[in-house]
């Protein structure tokens, strides 16, 4: 569910992109013109099926991220918290430490019982690759 009280403020000063953001956003898009020029190039798997992650570091820089991209789906797990904003399939994650925005509260403790992993024989490889793979 969004959450309607992440908007822009004031005090956020957003800073013009750096041209080495500017280079990654030009690539992205010389990227999905190429994909839609070609339609026998399968779509990275990055771009589809799993999100793309930003990582912030403070709690300011999140909320700002947060408040930049207009709220989205909170989730969290033991590691992180994170927004997701969706763009049909693809999934734009804004992360930081859970520590580092929430506070850990304990609230009971549970036992895990020891786990010893049985011996057992696995096997070590090495790959060889046909040197004429692209002439399938």
């Amino acid at each position: 569910m969004s959450d309607p009280s992440f908007t822009p403020k004031a005090e956020d000063q957003v800073p013009a992109r750096s041209a080495e953001e500017e280079a990654v956003l030009d690539g992205v898009e010389a990227l999905v013109a190429f994909l839609r020029a070609r339609p026998g190039v399968p779509i990275p798997y990055e771009l589809g099926a799993a999100a793309l992650n930003v990582f912030t570091l403070t709690a300011d820089e999140f909320a700002r991220a947060v408040r930049a991209i207009g709220g989205g789906e909170k989730h969290g797990n033991d590691y992180f918290y994170w927004f997701e904003k969706t763009f049909g399939p693809v999934r734009l994650h804004i992360n930081v430490n859970r520590s580092t925005v929430c506070r850990k509260i304990v609230v009971g403790t549970r036992d895990i019982p020891e786990h010893v992993e049985p011996a057992r024989t696995v096997e070590v490889v090495e790959w060889a690759c046909e040197e004429s793979v692209l002439d399938r």
